[in-house]
């Protein structure tokens, strides 16, 4: 539904970007759920992590160790980059207005789809909020950790949507989750009492 509705909106005239063709976030996280919802459909939660895990930490080794014509190994400049060399070569046989869609950072957009929905899953099943909330804090904190690490080997990058951004946005996300989660536990004691 998000990627239909990427199309209407970049469909209207005018719609595509002068500059970048076809391009909405919406394209991206309708592509990522979908992949993430195949992947929740066929693997159990172990599965599940596994396939989060692998695709963020396969992006990395992709991108710190495949080199690029021209430029070598690790070039996250944008000129240098695995994912600016990969879409312009199927834009190139495709069309230039599918360059940021037709893009190999979409595979850890995924992992972030698969992120949040383990951890909406776990909320839905565990039954104290006292330590969902513990938890949640915890392995956000782990997930920041994490990004603080990998941002010395894939620097934390929106754009090119880096491992160490993915850890990142993960564990920020789950930090805020815990707190939204506090907020509420207060506003339904302050109710009840």
């Amino acid at each position: 539904m998000l990627f239909l509705l990427g199309l209407v909106f970049w469909g209207t005239p005018g719609g595509a970007h002068p500059t970048w063709g076809y391009y909405s976030v919406l394209y991206r996280i309708g592509i990522s759920y979908f992949f993430a919802a195949i992947i929740m459909l066929n693997a159990k939660p172990r599965g599940q992590a596994l396939w989060a895990f692998g695709l963020v930490i396969g992006y990395w080794l992709v991108m710190r160790f495949v080199p690029v014509p021209g430029h070598g190994a690790g070039d996250f400049s944008e000129a240098g980059c695995l994912t600016t060399f990969i879409s312009q070569k199927l834009s190139d046989i495709i069309s230039p207005n599918f360059k940021h869609i037709l893009s190999i950072s979409l595979v850890p957009t995924i992992s972030t789809a698969l992120f949040g929905a383990i951890a909406g899953q776990w909320l839905r099943f565990s039954e104290s909020p006292r330590n969902n909330t513990i938890i949640l804090l915890l392995v956000g904190a782990v997930f920041v950790a994490f990004s603080m690490v990998v941002h010395l080997s894939f620097p934390i990058n929106k754009k090119l949507w880096s491992t160490s951004f993915t850890f990142l946005t993960c564990g920020l996300g789950l930090l805020l989750q815990c707190n939204l989660r506090k907020m509420s536990v207060r506003r339904n004691v302050l109710r009840e009492g």
